[in-house]
């Protein structure tokens, strides 16, 4: 979690990371120069999928189904890119994705 937070501390990031493991957890970091709201992004998504999720408007976190995560995570990048980032994915061994504009 550390790590997470020193990346948002640059200017223009966002973060979705994922624990995959029996119990999936999810979470959408953002920015400070970001406008959007992370817990009102996450919960909204997960809402979708039956899972639970929120938290504040630069970190959010969410319990997911693993049998769901790949659709999870394509909503939230369709999501952050309709705020008009360009997106990188990068698939790590605990979670994907920094995404820069």
């Amino acid at each position: 979690m550390k790590n997470a937070g020193d990346l948002i501390e640059h200017q223009d990031v966002v973060l979705i990371l994922a624990n995959i493991s029996s119990d999936t957890i999810i979470i959408l970091a953002r920015s400070s120069n970001q406008s959007f709201d992370s817990g009102s992004v996450l919960n909204q998504i997960l809402t979708q999928y039956g899972c639970k999720g929120g938290g504040m408007p630069h970190f959010a976190s969410g319990s997911v189904e693993k049998s769901n995560i790949d659709d999870i995570f394509q909503s939230i990048l369709e999501t952050i890119f309709n705020y008009g980032f360009i997106c990188m994915q990068k698939r790590m061994k605990t979670g994907r994705g920094v995404f820069r504009s």
